[in-house]
């Protein structure tokens, strides 16, 4: 009788290929900013009945040197020069010192002034514009 051939089934092993997950770093662009705020003083207008204001000075805040610059409006640079060198009290009883420059801006628009000065919000820009 004739002998059947065998079959042998080999079965080849199978690579499974996980798809390569590529992730790409994007950097962006860190462009310095430059921080402004106004200070002010309240001057009453008695003829109209209303309290108007007055802009006396601005200060800035540079991100790229950690560093403030001023500048002031006639009549008041003894005002801007003694405000800019000393510590500043804000609102819930604390002190911020001078010489913790971003803290000590941040903290201006909360600040406690006096003789109806005042400080407005904080204004952002990047340094180029």
């Amino acid at each position: 009788m004739p002998r059947k051939k065998q079959e042998v089934v080999i079965e080849a092993p199978v690579a499974v290929m996980e798809p390569e997950i590529v992730v790409e770093k994007i950097e962006e662009e860190v462009r310095p900013r430059k921080h402004l705020v106004f200070i002010k003083k309240q001057m009453p207008i008695p003829e109209l009945d209303v309290v108007g204001h007055k802009k006396v000075g601005i200060i800035t805040y540079w991100e790229s040197t950690d560093d403030i610059t001023y500048d002031y409006e006639v009549g008041f640079q003894i005002y801007m020069d003694n405000f800019v060198g000393r510590d500043i009290d804000v609102k819930g009883g604390k002190s911020v010192p001078r010489k913790d420059t971003r803290a000590w801006f941040e903290n201006l628009p909360n600040s406690l002034l006096h003789d109806g000065f005042f400080a407005s919000e904080v204004q952002s820009f990047y340094e180029n514009e």
